[in-house]
């Protein structure tokens, strides 16, 4: 009998705008789907719809969209004060969907992203472990994750939760202000790496004469914090020009994705000829690039995987994230002086290019097969 049926070993569920691959799928699962194909596990995966993005529905997924409007119909009628709190509410309302659908979705582990329906699924199984997989970067006052103090929410602490991470800087700030988080036998945050590493440095022995400055500016802003931002561009242009010149060197500005061209910057190529436009990926843009500019950036990481440093221009934000979280291996000198340094390749140049891979591998592994498996076959027992 189909309730009765035997569960699979693994779930995958996500939010429809995750499906940015080229292929219209979910690039962060995409690895563990193969992984799970290649040692004969049963898995499902499952899209939950979003009505508020353009990203198409995925043909290799199980559309979640009836059961979905169950779950927020079940969330408006259930009053909470039956409730200690919302998460216990999630987890009863997972096993009244169980038993509606004869435990068409019973699985021994469950891997959710940004924490999507992560109470509801550990209502689909008692006996199941649910992990949360990283994609994007974390810090310990992430919204996500921790509260003001940088402690677990509230949400998040159900004994059967993990935590899947992408290297072991990202563990430690898990365990920064949880230290209950270390006392468990059974791993709470395990690293299972990154698919998209690549250990092949750029060659630093090659002459680039690119220096790649990753903007900022996105339609989320509004007008006046756009005007804010292009000024402040424009300011670091003609602070800097005078050095870019005299070395010989071409500045490409690189727009962040979700830029949609809400503010007009065509007036800085005509001002700043040394400055050009890129549309390149950032893997193809390594090939050519001496030095990475930005604010807060996480292509930070990206470039320093590449064995490419990145000079963080002064603010608030990319100061508390990647000097002060992240302990980023600042040169504090002066853009110009780096620019002359750098330029010149010596071999403080060539030490700097390994110190910064070395730092980017400790949050950005290779992914790691052998503890993905693992973690699926544990959630067996």
């Amino acid at each position: 009998m189909l309730f009765f049926k035997k569960p699979y070993d693994v779930v995958f569920y996500y939010p429809q705008h995750f499906n940015r691959s080229e292929k219209g799928t979910n690039p962060f699962f995409d690895p563990f789907i193969k992984m799970c194909e290649k040692h004969h596990l049963k898995y499902l995966v499952i899209e939950e719809p979003d009505r508020n993005t353009s990203v198409t529905r995925s043909k290799k997924a199980f559309q979640f969209d009836f059961w979905f409007y169950i779950i927020i119909l079940l969330r408006k009628m259930l009053p909470l004060f039956l409730f200690t709190a919302m998460e216990q509410r999630d987890e009863f309302i997972g096993k009244i969907v169980s038993v509606i659908s004869m435990n068409f979705f019973k699985a021994n582990c469950y891997i959710t992203i940004s924490n999507s329906m992560i109470n509801v699924l550990l209502g689909l199984n008692a006996n199941s472990k649910v992990y949360d997989l990283q994609h994007g970067i974390i810090y310990s006052w992430h919204w996500g994750y921790f509260n003001q103090k940088g402690e677990l929410n509230n949400n998040l602490r159900n004994n059967r939760i993990r935590f899947l991470v992408n290297g072991n800087g990202f563990k430690e700030i898990f365990y920064k202000n949880n230290p209950f988080l270390k006392l468990n036998e059974d791993a709470k945050v395990v690293v299972t790496g990154n698919s998209e590493v690549i250990l092949n440095s750029s060659d630093s022995s090659i002459v680039k004469n690119n220096v790649l400055y990753t903007l900022q500016l996105t339609a989320d802003l509004n007008e006046n914090e756009l005007l804010e931002e292009k000024n402040k561009l424009k300011s670091f242009l003609v602070k800097t020009q005078n050095s870019f010149v005299s070395n010989g060197l071409q500045l490409l500005l690189k727009s962040h994705p979700r830029f949609n061209n809400a503010i007009d910057l065509s007036d800085i190529l005509k001002s700043y000829p040394f400055v050009k436009f890129t549309n390149d990926t950032i893997e193809k843009l390594t090939e050519n690039t001496m030095l990475h500019i930005t604010q807060s950036s996480t292509s930070i990481f990206e470039f320093a995987l590449a064995g490419i440093p990145t000079y963080i221009i002064p603010n608030a934000i990319g100061n508390k994230i990647f000097l002060e979280e992240f302990n980023y291996p600042n040169e504090n000198l002066e853009l110009e002086d780096i620019i002359l340094i750098y330029n010149t390749k010596n071999q403080k140049y060539f030490e700097f290019c390994l110190r910064v891979k070395k730092w980017a591998l400790n949050y950005y592994e290779p992914l790691n097969e052998i503890a993905i498996i693992d973690l699926i076959h544990h959630g067996k027992n």
